[in-house]
């Protein structure tokens, strides 16, 4: 049986998806627009976005795995120094690199989720490790 409660929060995240979207479109249209108006390469900025992209499922997925701990503030103060770390690490490398590969990410992002979920696995130890 559905509750006003549950209703009234699916209709909260299909207006946030909305959102969402609308953003990410107007800011792939501006992000063309710059380009065209500079006389950029249209796929100068493709690296960055894919970075973003990465940044996005390495960091839902350790969430996902970490659920039981997403109302704890230590899980957050641990995802913001992982955040800090996956973003500067990331920045210099691909700010290296004229073009980067996607597969390249398949690894690396395998390895930042496992890594990931270690970190919190450690942060929060208790004796037991999670099990993803």
């Amino acid at each position: 049986m559905r509750t006003l409660k549950n209703c009234s929060h699916r209709v909260r995240d299909f207006f946030l998806y909305i959102v969402i979207g609308v953003f990410v479109a107007a800011l792939a249209i501006l992000l063309g627009v710059h380009q065209a108006k500079t006389g950029q390469r249209p796929d100068l900025a493709f690296k960055w976005i894919a970075f973003a992209l990465n940044t996005a499922f390495v960091f839902g997925s350790s969430l996902r795995a970490t659920r039981p701990w997403l109302r704890q503030p230590k899980l957050w103060a641990v995802l913001a120094i992982l955040f800090l770390l996956h973003g500067t690490i990331g920045a210099l490398v691909i700010s290296r690199f004229e073009r980067i590969p996607l597969i390249w990410y398949v690894p690396v992002d395998a390895a930042e989720i496992a890594f990931f979920i270690q970190a919190i696995d450690w942060a929060f130890a208790k004796g037991e490790p999670h099990k993803a």
